[in-house]
This record gives structure tokens, sequence and C-alpha cells, in this order.
């Protein structure tokens, strides 16, 4: 890896047999600025600890690296110009991992579907994300409608995704100050009616899955 010095991205996923030491490797090719190490299960806090010093890292996917936990997150937030970060389906992610992310003010997309253990006041973490456009909660079922009072602070938001969370009218309520939103969807969520549709009626043009 050490003579691949002009490396500007690296598509890792699916490589299940890749190690955390593996990492300290990749950690050689500074000029990264995407990594993509999907479905990497044997990656832990020691493999993105290798991770956190490609500086120049702007896109990172760790989606379905359920051996990730919330203490590996905080190696992350030393990626300081860090834009897209997918965290999609870390089981063992939870509301103390989140915390960790609130450094990271560049952050303009969140993927966090799948991720069972986040909470509502999970969120509150994120209010820190100003410049957050695209956030997926998706399948994050313990999400209500009280968590999106913390995504009502999100005025950047143009994407949302709420599919199968546990949200009602009562919870789109919260929403209607987000005029930038332009696609949302509530796939799944049985509680909504037309009534809570009233709140998001401003958001246009976009996807609206009720």
């Amino acid at each position: 890896m050490g003579k691949l010095q002009e490396l500007r991205c690296l598509q890792l996923s699916k490589c299940d047999r890749l190690s955390d030491a593996g990492l300290a490797h990749v950690a050689q090719l500074q000029r990264l600025v995407t990594l993509a190490l999907s479905d990497c299960y044997w990656l832990t806090a020691d493999g993105l600890e290798h991770v956190s010093k490609l500086s120049a890292l702007t896109t990172l996917s760790l989606s379905d690296c359920y051996g990730i936990p919330d203490a590996g997150l905080a190696y992350i937030a030393k990626l300081r110009l860090l834009k897209t970060l997918s965290l999609s389906a870390c089981g063992n992610v939870s509301d103390a991992g989140l915390a960790h992310l609130s450094d990271l003010e560049g952050l303009v997309s969140l993927d966090l579907s799948f991720c069972v253990q986040i909470t509502d006041a999970g969120l509150a973490h994120l209010v820190k994300l100003r410049r957050l456009a695209t956030l997926n909660l998706s399948d994050c079922s313990c999400i209500t409608d009280r968590g999106l009072v913390h995504v009502a602070s999100l005025a950047q938001l143009s994407q949302l995704c709420l599919s199968d969370c546990s949200i009602s009218d009562a919870g789109l309520a919260h929403l209607g100050g987000l005029r930038l939103l332009a696609n949302l969807d509530l796939s799944g969520c049985s509680a909504v009616t037309e009534a809570g549709l009233r709140h998001v009626s401003h958001v246009s043009p976009g996807l609206l899955r009720p």
C-alpha cells in the first residue's frame, strides 16, 4: 500500500477477512478522501484508531460493521473534514456513540439506519451538526415523536428518512419549520394520518410516503 500514495478512493466493502491490523497499512494513504469498509465484520475500535489518521477523509462508510462500539466513534470524531458518514446497521452504536459525532460540525450526510440502540435522547447530540442536509433514521425503532424536537433544529436538512420509526402526527408538528426539506420518507409510520400531513404540507418537490 505504501507505493499507492496518490490513491484518493479505496473500496474495501465485503472484505470480511480484513482485520484491524490491516487498517494500519491503509493509514499510510494520506491522500485518501473516500474509504468504504461496509460489511467488514471484524473491525473494532482498534481499526478505527488507524482510520483516524486519514485526515483528508471526506467520505467514510462503516455500514454493517457491527463490531464497532461507541468508543470507536471517538476516533471518527478526529476526522474534521468528514462530510459523509454511514453507520447503517452498526448495531452496537448507541446514544453514547452519537455524543462523539457532535464534534463533526462539517458533516453533511449521516446514515444511522438500523442502529436499533439509538433513542430520542441520542438525537440531542446531533443539534451541533448545523450543516447536515441528509439524515437517515429508518428502522431506528426507538425513535419517537420526542426525538423530532432535536431534528427540528437542523435547519439545513433537505432529506430526512424516518421509515419504520415510531412517529405519529404529533411528531410531524416539529418538522414544520424545516423549510429546506425536499425529501421526506415516512414509510411504515402507521400512526401518521392526514392530520399529521398538514404539518409538512410545505415540503415540495419531494418524496412523501405516509
